[in-house]
C-alpha cells in the first residue's frame, strides 16, 4: 500500500467518532461458567404473554419458543418488508434460529407450538384453495377441448391457403391456482427452488435433524451449499438446465429453523 492510500486511509478513520464505534464484546459471554443469558421476553411486547404460555404448555424453555416463532414471523413476512439501515444495504427478514440441547430437552415441542401458527394459516387458506382448483380443472378441460377445435380450424385454413385463426381466448391455458406452502420439513434444494417460483414471498424450511439437512448438501448437486448461501442472504438467483427452461426469480428468502441435541 502506497503513502497515499495509506494517508487516505488514515483519513477515513478520524470521521469515525465515538458514536460509530462499535461498543465494546462482552468476552464473558464465551465463558462456560457464565450459564445461559435470560431472554428479555418483555421485549416481545403483546406476545411475551402468548409466548410464556405456550413454553409452559410444551413444557419447553421459553428460548426455545421464542427464538422459533422470531424465525416463523421473519417467513411470514418474507419479501412484503425488508430492512434498509443505510442506503443501499437492504437485508430481509431472514432469520436462522437452531436449537442446541442435549436429548429430551423438548426442542421439538417448543418448535411444534409455533409451527402451529403456519400449520393453521395454511388450513384455513387451503379450503378456498382446493375450490379455485377444482375450478381450474374444469376450465383446463374446457381449453384443451376449445384448443383442439381450434388446431382443427388451423388444419382447415391451410388446406384452404387461408391465414391461420389465432389462438382464441377460451383455448389458452387457465392459470393454475398456488397451493398454499408456507413450510416444509424434507426437501432438497431443486424441490426448495420449485416451490419458490410460485411463492416469491418465501418459505420456512423447519427440518428436525438439521446433521442430516448437512450431510445431503452435495449428495445430490454440488451446488446445493451455494444455493444455501444465496438464501440466506436473499439474492437473485437464476436456473438453467438443459432439460427444461430456465427461469430466474428476484429473491430467495428461506427462513430455517431446526435443532440438534
Amino acid at each position: 500500500m502506497n503513502n497515499r492510500n495509506l494517508a487516505l486511509k488514515d483519513a477515513d478513520m478520524e470521521q469515525v467518532t465515538t458514536d460509530d464505534a462499535w461498543p465494546e464484546p462482552d468476552l464473558s459471554l464465551l465463558s462456560i461458567d457464565k450459564g445461559t443469558p435470560k431472554l428479555p421476553i418483555e421485549r416481545f411486547g403483546s406476545w411475551a404473554e402468548w409466548l410464556t404460555v405456550r413454553a409452559k404448555e410444551s413444557t419447553a424453555p421459553i428460548d426455545y419458543v421464542a427464538f422459533g416463532f422470531l424465525t416463523i414471523a421473519g417467513s411470514l413476512l418474507g419479501n412484503r418488508r425488508w430492512a434498509q439501515p443505510r442506503p443501499k444495504w437492504k437485508e430481509p427478514p431472514i432469520i436462522w434460529t437452531i436449537l442446541v440441547g442435549d436429548p429430551s430437552f423438548k426442542k421439538s415441542p417448543a418448535l411444534d407450538c409455533v409451527t402451529e401458527i403456519v400449520d393453521t394459516l395454511e388450513d384455513e387458506l387451503r379450503s378456498a384453495w382446493k375450490d379455485e382448483y377444482d375450478t381450474y380443472k374444469i376450465d383446463e378441460v374446457v381449453a384443451s377441448a376449445n384448443k383442439d377445435a381450434w388446431l382443427a380450424r388451423i388444419k382447415e385454413a391451410s388446406k384452404k391457403g387461408e391465414t391461420a385463426p389465432g389462438i382464441p381466448e377460451n383455448a389458452k391455458e387457465p392459470e393454475k391456482p398456488v397451493e398454499p406452502i408456507f413450510h416444509t420439513a424434507d426437501a432438497t434444494a431443486a424441490g426448495i427452488v420449485n416451490l419458490l417460483k410460485d411463492r416469491p414471498v418465501g418459505l420456512l424450511l423447519s427440518p428436525d435433524e438439521l446433521s442430516g439437512l448437512v450431510e445431503n448438501l452435495a449428495a445430490y448437486n454440488a451446488n446445493d451449499s451455494a444455493f444455501y448461501i444465496q438464501a440466506y442472504g436473499g439474492r437473485n438467483h437464476r436456473q438453467t438446465r438443459a432439460s427444461r427452461d430456465s427461469f430466474s426469480y428476484p429473491c430467495q428468502p428461506i427462513r430455517m429453523r431446526g435443532w440438534q441435541g
